[in-house]
């Protein structure tokens, strides 16, 4: 299913129980829909309604490189959920995406019930956040593992560091991802203490590259949101680790499940 809008085509799918509490998984730079393969069957039976979706410029979702923005992002959600009719939904991010559901969390609380910011400081700024972008800028060694994914990964496996890049690929126009740490893709202060009106997890990783455990503790803290890391799992730790994100996801978000007492 597609939804068209400021000048870009959005590609969704929705799986589950239309009348179950809905997820909208918000993928990072290096993936997909298609990269949440590991969580929607988790998800959907549990009961949930679950929301995937490209964002604008990646794989089915058409934008041209100039419409490539952050700013855009809590839009292009906001489109598909209201194609949908869902009024309320717990958005899951990863990376990138945690720009999506920071932004959408702070900007239109009303439609979200819980956030989980997956190996993403999000939409908020910190000079410490910008500093880190600066290292992610240098040069790598042309036979290095790709960033998002843990060296530990590759070696273990190496079926699903295929699997990775090969979904990677599906992205075949380059967006301007350094466009994530411009001053106008972050939240203002005000907007950032909104979100701490929310259920809010943010889960880190032992060997993230990209966005470190400290880093990530500092977010938490600063917008007094439960924290966890999570061993043994690089930047992607939904992919790496998909049993234990799928648990620490399903415990936060249980309460969503819960029928209301008669």
């Amino acid at each position: 299913m597609k939804v068209t809008r400021d000048n870009a085509e959005i590609y969704y799918q929705v799986e589950g129980p239309a009348d179950g509490p809905a997820i909208l998984f918000a993928h990072g730079a290096g993936g997909n829909a298609a990269s949440w393969y590991q969580q929607v069957p988790f998800f959907r039976a549990q009961g949930y309604r679950v929301i995937t979706f490209d964002h604008r410029g990646f794989a089915r979702s058409r934008c041209k490189t100039e419409h490539f923005h952050p700013t855009h992002f809590e839009g292009d959600a906001l489109a598909i959920l209201d194609a949908l009719g869902v009024q309320h939904t717990a958005v899951v991010c990863q990376s990138m995406g945690g720009w999506t559901g920071s932004r959408l969390a702070a900007r239109h609380p009303q439609r979200v019930s819980s956030l989980v910011l997956g190996n993403t400081p999000g939409a908020i700024f910190s000079e410490a956040l910008i500093e880190q972008a600066r290292n992610m800028a240098a040069p790598r060694p042309a036979d290095a593992v790709h960033p998002a994914i843990s060296a530990e990964f590759a070696k273990r496996d190496p079926a699903g560091a295929t699997l990775y890049m090969a979904l990677s690929a599906f992205s075949t126009d380059p967006m301007p991802i350094g466009v994530l740490f411009a001053r106008d893709s972050f939240l203002s202060e005000a907007e950032v203490t909104r979100l701490k009106q929310h259920r809010v997890l943010v889960l880190a990783s032992e060997w993230d590259q990209l966005f470190p455990t400290a880093l990530l503790r500092r977010t938490a803290e600063h917008i007094g949101a439960q924290f966890v890391e999570v061993p043994g799992a690089g930047h992607s730790t939904y992919f790496e680790q998909p049993a234990i994100f799928n648990r620490i996801v399903g415990e936060f978000l249980a309460p969503l499940l819960a029928k209301p007492a008669v």
